[in-house]
């Protein structure tokens, strides 16, 4: 059971990884090829030697702004989240055609600001995955599968304080995501279907 959960974890935080480069790859090469044109169409193409400092002071802030958008939303938001959703046209048409207009720009923007974003939050999102493997120990593996079992018998919502000092196996197990647990109310079930107590 912790060989297998660790084995997921350690797969995510891989693939985040990864995810992360080719994501400050993207942020990198955009920045960089967009500060040569915008200087250079300008007329002043000199400064096109600066687009790779100017690209890695981008990526530091883009890096900041991604860890404390982690620490307030944990994560990615939906375009209609955004400050970039907007609604204009109230059900007339005049409306409707200038807000199908700005959404042709803000769409595409928003998209950006994702791919871009997406850079440290696939990072911490990696860092979070490596970080939530759990010890292999057998003592502990036999109490998971001891508790699992009882969750399991009991089928249905019972409160943290109904297992004692199991407490820790039980919260164990719902960060594994083998049962169902309610923060709120402080309550477990089993999964619906319920999980089998699997061997690996």
């Amino acid at each position: 059971m912790i060989a297998g959960y660790n084995r997921k974890e350690l797969l995510l935080a891989v693939l985040c990884a990864v995810g992360s480069a080719v994501a400050y790859a993207i942020a990198y090469l955009f920045f960089k090829f967009a500060f040569s044109f915008v200087v250079s169409h300008f007329g002043y193409p000199e400064l096109s030697a600066h687009s790779e400092v100017v690209s890695g002071v981008i990526l530091i802030l883009i890096s900041l702004s991604g860890y404390f958008t982690w620490r307030k939303r944990g994560g990615f938001f939906s375009y209609f989240d955004s400050g970039l959703y907007h609604n204009v046209h109230q059900g007339n048409s005049s409306g409707l055609v200038v807000d199908l207009y700005m959404h042709r720009v803000t769409g595409p923007a928003y998209l950006l600001s994702q791919v871009f974003l997406g850079a440290p939050l696939l990072a911490m999102q990696s860092i979070t995955h490596f970080r939530n493997r759990v010890r292999v120990d057998r003592q502990l593996e036999e109490r998971l599968r001891e508790n699992l079992e009882k969750v399991h018998r009991a089928n249905k919502w019972q409160s943290l304080a109904a297992y004692g000092e199991d407490k820790e196996e039980i919260l164990l197990l719902a960060k594994m995501r083998k049962i169902d647990f309610s923060p709120t109310k402080g309550t477990v079930r089993a999964k619906i279907p319920a999980t089998k107590v699997s061997e690996d």
